[in-house]
């Protein structure tokens, strides 16, 4: 009952958000012509999956553009924070240091503990380059009363904001899931197969984001509705995971060191 109540629930932000924030029907479609929902929906995907990795590859892509190497793209373009150098290397060291200790199972724990702080992390990032970006000079022409891409008013913002953290949170839930059954299976290696193929899908995301927005929106939609399905449950066992099994190894691991320290004394 409670996830029918979840999923309905969602279901009805996704669809209903803009009108229950005063957007009216013809104010929403002035609003998609205007804003291109495919242009700040299209990156929520690879960005759930991986999303440290998801917004190094957008950054890079929009330094490519600076180059003229890529196509010009409406949010990419010369966006304040993506094409920045130095935002791209904390990205890509951020990566580093929590893509890294998945392909050991002794650090997969802590890792897992991370997880949840890289996905919020990157809910916050993505908001304020959304918000970069819409405060940008060449898109202030807003007309009063609609809210498009320079979020003259706060109710789209909010909307974007509403869906961008449902979106990430549902499928990195998933994954997440996923990650803890791969790190518990007995075959070798496993864990690192699972990684790159994570890169992989998102690096294709990104660049089908890049070149198509429209359709990296679609897979997003199929990808998000997919992991509604199975979040509610998957939400319930890695609870049961994180209090059961990751808490008490992380204790009993404090426990050790403390025994060693106190007993380091005695010893000599």
């Amino acid at each position: 009952m409670k996830a029918r109540l979840f999923i309905v629930l969602n279901l009805i932000l996704f669809a209903g958000a803009p009108w229950a924030f005063g957007i009216s029907v013809a104010d929403g479609i002035q609003w998609a012509d205007g804003l291109s929902l495919a242009d700040w929906m299209g990156p929520l995907a690879p960005v759930a999956l991986s999303p440290f990795f998801g917004l190094m590859c957008l950054s890079g892509a929009s330094l490519l553009m600076e180059q003229g190497w890529l196509p010009p793209h409406p949010l990419l373009q010369h966006h304040a924070l993506l094409a920045n150098e130095i935002m791209f290397g904390v990205l890509l060291a951020l990566t580093a240091m929590t893509s890294l200790p998945r392909l050991s199972k002794v650090s997969k724990p802590i890792t897992q503990f991370a997880d949840y702080l890289e996905t919020y992390a990157a809910v916050v990032l993505l908001l304020a380059i959304y918000y970069v970006h819409g405060g940008e000079p060449d898109m202030a022409e807003t007309p009063p009363g609609i809210v498009i891409a320079g979020f003259t008013e706060t109710a789209g913002f909010v909307f974007i904001a509403v869906v961008a953290g449902i979106n990430v949170v549902v499928i990195q839930t998933v994954r997440l899931f996923f990650e803890m059954l791969v790190w518990i299976s007995p075959i070798p290696l496993l864990d690192a197969v699972f990684e790159v193929f994570n890169k992989t899908v998102c690096l294709a995301l990104t660049a089908v984001y890049v070149f198509h927005p429209a359709a990296a929106l679609a897979v997003n939609l199929v990808l998000f509705f997919l992991c509604l399905l199975v979040v509610r449950r998957v939400h319930r066992r890695l609870a049961s995971f994180r209090n059961h099994v990751l808490k008490p190894l992380i204790k009993r691991g404090f426990r050790k060191e403390r025994r060693e320290v106190h007993g380091a004394p005695g010893g000599t």
